[in-house]
C-alpha cells in the first residue's frame, strides 16, 4: 500500500474557478514529522503499559492499523457548498 502523495484543492466562486492548487503531501508530512517524533516516546509507553495490563493487542499492531487507515486516505472527497461558493478538496 502507497500512502497518498498529492492534494487537490479548488475554489469556485459564483460558479467561476477562482482558486486551483495542487499540494504534495511530502511536505505536509516533513512538517508533522518533529512532532511525531516528539509524541513518539510517550506514545511506546503508553503502548507498552496497555499491552502489559491487558490492553489486547501488540503496540505492532497498532501501528500496522494506523499505516493501513492512512494509506486507506487515498482518494477521500471532500466538497462542500453554498449559494455561490464550492470548495472541493481531493487526495490522491
Amino acid at each position: 500500500m502507497i500512502p497518498p502523495t498529492l492534494m487537490r484543492l479548488v475554489v469556485y466562486e459564483k460558479g467561476q474557478k477562482k482558486f486551483n492548487m495542487w499540494f504534495p503531501l511530502i511536505l505536509i508530512y516533513l512538517l508533522l514529522l518533529p512532532l511525531f517524533l516528539l509524541a513518539l516516546p510517550f506514545l511506546l509507553v503508553g503502548g507498552l503499559v496497555l499491552w502489559l495490563f491487558g490492553g489486547g493487542r501488540t503496540p505492532f499492531s497498532l501501528w500496522v492499523a494506523l499505516y493501513e487507515l492512512w494509506c486507506a486516505s487515498k482518494g477521500i472527497i471532500i466538497e462542500t457548498k453554498s449559494k455561490d461558493d464550492r470548495v472541493l478538496i481531493r487526495i490522491f
